[in-house]
């Protein structure tokens, strides 16, 4: 059983934000990292 928090909607929402922005990074790395794979 999960453990009770006490965050405000508004904190779930920033942190959810911040952490879809984070694997959008991660992304946009790796599809660089395949171009220029493919230019070789």
């Amino acid at each position: 059983m999960l453990a009770d928090y006490d965050v405000t909607p508004e904190w779930v929402v920033y942190h959810l934000i911040e952490h879809e922005s984070y694997h959008r990074g991660q992304i946009f790395q790796l599809l660089s990292h395949i171009e220029k794979q493919e230019s070789f």
